[in-house]
């Protein structure tokens, strides 16, 4: 080859050449972002909407069916997602990957716009932002400490919030507890109805008064004046002095109404108990640090955690910020450990290349492939914005034996023909020159698997993207190392013969013996067909048979990764007050305590956000102390925590070991037009679900919400007086939750003023029958213009794609795998035969699951053809490709066998190793067919050439084989320890089971297929 002869003849270029390569990759390599998985493009726009007061089924019909009507017509949608709650409308717009995410965020802008003129005037703007499903905070950081929660979420919103947001990376900071700031105007409703005054008249008056706006520009005498009307209050009392127009007379604010500094009625609260310190803090202010898509995780929560004591001396003394939950530790770990096993990975295949070989010059040779071939990847990776993450690390463990294949294969064919009598340089091009094809070959097949996989668009598809280029990246800079690296240093220091040690020559005497043992062992098969045969069809025998251990072998659709932190969402009954869950809180928590494995607890009452929570529900965080120092798992913990919450009457539980706000293992939904029918359906699955066994909880979204005062309009007085619903609603919603009427600034931050009737007035339910409604100038009392009723609210209102929806999600135990409990839900929506006007699909990670299966059964497929289409092409034969893909049901054996005994299970990472395995298995084969038509084309006969290919062969064979397992070998070993173990270990199982039995099968099947067909042929 030239561009060997070339490296050979201008050594000081070609090592130029790698020392800049290795310079870039090192430099590409520092500015990598570090991650815990890859990111992924999945744009998702949320539309959130406030109607203060408004019950679920008043914003599923004023607000929600509106936006869905705008948004679900936009091109790449893959479905709308809908969530009507009490006071609260968010419309999710899920996109496919292919869709950028900006172009996303201004359609669905555009579409809100044209929504809103079909809205209630008495809204709140919504709220349109992009959303993520890696939208996980880095950080949460909690601020405790001896002031009150209004001063507490004061500091957090104007001060930390802002300080935060400075920092590089940090694109939002979201903040949960406390109590926010508001100026309120109580109005006295029996001194408003005696004025003739409503409270929709009065806001809007107010707010008039409390306004600047511009007046334009004015040129006089030169100059250049700008214009302002109106004026703002200076101080929350002179809100109180702010002069009204009424009935052609002006009226103070306080001849109506009291104005306070107050807070925002409370929805939500959160809580922290340092159990290391002993130290517990009944109001603190939680802040969610979320990170920009790109920002890398590790070096950002390190420059937060640099930043935190100086943030500390700018709060007034006695506030503390603590760190509860830090998930770039994880990160850091996990990648630290993913990276220390690449290191080791590589140590030991240098170390068992010795131990082959003899020659540690020979060693330095081909194990230099590996470093070279790795760096070097980091200055593709970083043009594509890849990042440091489990997948990519994982990828490199994975190709460490891969890598250095190609350099075994030169390498040992220069040492043959050098040993031959030829002179080192020339061995050098002609050894290189003699493997071109098979090397080649084999850097093909490693490479046309992962084409299919880098175009997978599911939701865990996405996530290998890296996975590929990672492994195609390495595995093409390998090849140009073992075409000029390897034999220009083979030609510099393999020109002496070193002086063979006892270890030389009793390497020497076991391959010479290996090799004629293994010649007559195929002498012996060859002799007669029917051998061939027989060996032929008791590997399809093993093969199938195989497949029965899948009987005995759990399948999820991601490994249980033990993150230290167990996860409890507690549902109190229905309407159940702020306080009262504050009590159930003390309670629960004082159950969590009792774990020694405890070393915080972090519990949100109401948690609001882009989902709010009602007041009935809380979540406790427990974060545990590191795995090794605990001996109980995370699991283990979640379950028996699990059955002490179950004996608390009243409550309902659900209990995880890791996470409950990214979804359940296993959903699904039931769907129809027919609102009646769907919840008769969805009450009989739930009662099967209460008695199913091998469930460790549930949760369903139709759950009853607040308990609820229906105030119907009589129809016969309302359109007399030329009312609507929506005239009596608004004056009912200004009454008891306000309305806002403007803000109040000071020192350079705003405060909502709110105007409403003081608690007096509506403290009880016969007094909200009198609130005023004005018609006409005249008032009506809400009790002459309606009837009023109770009733129990639904919590939410569900739509996916604008059809009412019940979704179930499932918390298997631990003993069940998530096919199983696929199989069990199959089972029983069978059983239950739902009406016609049902649909029953997957939701959430099953829906994920299913996608995700069909789609790597695709990619398996596809990979199997292209590998075909390559060999057929470098082969230039149609039915030469078939024997050596054989080797491809001789990896399953041993992927199977070995994944069976380590009493792991398979997963989606598992099914992704299963497909870089195939370009790998077939590598040995081709490497021994390539040598085998060399010696035919030199005058061999069959049998001479079959048996004499496989001989010579077979010490490349086996080194390669053996350094593909031993580079994996740190990651199996690990079997769930460590962080990130989970993930490494089911990947580095599959592809060491693999690899054995396909090298073992392979030198066997391989060339007796050969022969037998070539023999049929001649």
């Amino acid at each position: 080859m030239k561009i060997t002869k070339f490296a050979i003849d201008r050594p000081v270029t070609t090592t130029m050449i790698v020392v800049a390569l290795a310079f870039f990759g090192v430099m590409a390599y520092l500015n990598v972002g570090v991650n815990m998985m890859p990111k992924v493009n999945s744009p998702s726009i949320m539309v959130t909407t406030v109607l203060p007061g408004a019950t679920p089924e008043e914003l599923e019909k004023s607000v929600t069916e509106k936006i869905e009507k705008e948004v679900s017509g936009l091109s790449n949608l893959k479905r709308v997602i809908s969530y009507s709650m009490e006071n609260v409308s968010t419309v999710q717009a899920e996109f496919r990957s292919s869709k950028n995410e900006n172009e996303a965020m201004n359609e669905v802008k555009e579409k809100v716009e044209l929504a809103m003129a079909e809205m209630p005037q008495s809204i709140e703007r919504p709220v349109i932002q992009k959303s993520n499903i890696s939208d996980a905070p880095v950080l949460t950081i909690v601020m405790s400490g001896n002031k009150s929660g209004k001063e507490l979420y004061d500091l957090a919103d104007n001060k930390l919030k802002n300080l935060f947001t400075r920092i590089n990376g940090v694109t939002k900071v979201n903040i949960i507890g406390g109590e926010k700031r508001e100026i309120k105007i109580l109005a006295d409703m029996r001194r408003a109805a005696e004025l003739g005054l409503n409270l929709t008249q009065a806001g809007q008056a107010i707010q008039a008064a409390n306004t600047k706006l511009p007046g334009g520009t004015y040129d006089y005498d030169g100059m250049n004046f700008s214009v302002e009307t109106g004026q703002e209050v200076s101080s929350v009392q002179a809100i109180s002095e702010l002069m009204i127009s009424h009935k052609g007379y002006p009226l103070s604010v306080r001849e109506f109404a009291v104005v306070c500094d107050s807070i925002e009625r409370p929805t939500n609260k959160s809580t922290f108990h340092d159990l290391q310190n002993d130290r517990y803090y009944s109001n603190v202010v939680t802040l969610n640090i979320l990170k920009e898509p790109n920002a890398n995780e590790v070096k950002l929560a390190r420059a937060i955690k640099e930043k935190l004591p100086e943030f500390e001396q700018e709060l007034p003394e006695g506030i503390t910020l603590s760190i509860p939950f830090d998930n770039s530790a994880y990160t850091e770990s996990a990648v630290h450990d993913a990276l220390l096993n690449v290191i080791l990975g590589i140590i030991l295949t240098g170390a068992i290349l010795y131990l082959f070989i003899g020659d540690y010059r020979t060693v330095i040779i081909v194990s230099i492939s590996i470093p070279i071939s790795l760096i070097a990847s980091f200055i593709v990776l970083k043009q594509f914005n890849a990042t440091l993450n489990m997948m990519t690390l994982m990828s490199f463990a994975v190709s460490i034996g891969a890598l250095i294949s190609n350099s075994i294969v030169v390498i040992e064919n220069i040492i043959r023909l050098k040993n031959e009598g030829m002179p080192i340089k020339q061995a050098a091009i002609e050894g290189t020159s003699e493997v071109t094809m098979a090397v080649i070959a084999s850097t093909g097949t490693n490479l046309v698997v992962f084409l299919p996989m880098a175009m997978m668009s599911s939701m865990i598809g996405v996530y290998f993207v890296e996975y590929a280029l990672t492994i195609s990246v390495a595995t093409v800079f390998s090849l140009l190392v073992s075409f000029t690296l390897t034999p220009m240093l083979a030609s510099i220091l393999l020109k002496k013969d070193l002086k063979a040690t006892k270890f030389n020559h009793f390497l020497d005497r076991f391959f010479n013996r290996l090799s004629e043992r293994y010649g007559r062992s195929l002498d012996v098969l060859l002799a007669k067909k029917r051998r061939g045969v027989l060996l032929f069809v008791g590997m399809m025998f093993i093969f199938i048979a195989s497949f029965g251990l899948l009987n005995f072998i759990d399948f999820n659709f991601m490994p249980k990764e033990d993150m230290n932190r167990v996860y409890a969402e507690v549902e109190l009954p229905a309407g159940s007050s702020l306080e009262t869950s504050g009590e159930y809180a003390k309670k629960l928590e004082q159950i969590i305590m009792q774990y020694p494995e405890v070393k915080a607890l972090q519990t949100v009452i109401g948690e609001k956000g882009i989902m709010p929570k009602g007041p009935n529900l809380l979540k406790i965080v427990a974060h545990l102390y590191p795995a090794a120092e605990r001996n109980r798992s995370n699991i283990q913990l979640s379950e028996m925590l699990k059955v002490q919450l179950d004996s608390i009457p009243s409550v309902k539980s659900l209990v995880s070991a890791n996470g409950i706000e990214g979804g359940l293992p296993i959903s699904f939904m039931l769907q129809s037009e027919n609102v009646e029918e769907l919840k008769a359906t969805s009450a009989r699955v739930e009662a099967a679900l209460q008695e199913m066994d091998g469930i460790s909880g549930y949760e369903a979204n139709n759950r009853n919400g607040n308990r609820l005062i229906r105030v119907i309009p009589r129809q016969e007085i309302v359109s007399r007086l030329n009312l609507t619903v929506f005239d009596v609603a608004t004056a009912i919603n200004s009454g008891i939750n306000g309305s806002k009427v403007g803000v109040y600034k000071e020192s350079g931050k705003e405060y909502d003023i709110r105007i409403s009737y003081n608690e007096q007035d509506i403290s009880d339910i016969a007094r909200i029958k009198n609130i005023p409604v004005l018609v006409n100038g005249e008032l009506y009392t809400v009790e002459r213009l309606a009837d009023i009723t109770y009733d129990i609210s639904q919590a939410q209102i569900y739509h996916v794609n604008k059809l009412p929806t019940v979704e179930f999600g499932i918390m298997p135990k631990d003993n069940v795998s998530d096919m199983e409990m696929q199989g069990k839900i199959t089972q029983l929506m069978d059983e239950l035969q739902a009406p016609k006007s049902v649909t029953v699909k997957w939701a959430g990670m099953a829906e994920d699951m299913d996608e995700s299966l069909a789609e790597l059964a695709f990619t398996l497929i596809l990979s199997i053809v292209l590998l075909y289409m390559l060999m057929a092409s470098l082969l230039e034969n149609f039915w030469h490709p078939f024997l050596l893909l054989t080797t491809l049901p001789m990896a399953m054996i041993g992927v199977l066998v070995l994944v069976f005994l380590s009493g792991t299970s398979l997963n989606m990472l598992s099914l992704i190793a299963i497909i870089t395995l195939l370009g790998l298995a077939v590598n040995d084969s081709i490497l021994i067919y390539d040598y085998n038509r060399q010696l035919l084309s030199r005058g061999l006969s069959l049998h001479q050439a079959t048996v004499q290919s496989a001989k010579t062969k077979l010490k490349t064979v086996i080194m390669t084989s053996v350094a593909i397992a031993i580079g994996t070998l740190p990651n199996a070993l690990e079997f769930g320890g460590g962080a990130g173990a989970a993930f490494r270990t089911p990947m580095a199982l599959v592809t060491i089971g693999g690899i054995i039995t396909s090298t073992i099968l392979t030198l066997y099947v391989v060339p007796s297929l050969f022969y037998m067909v070539k023999k049929r042929k001649n």
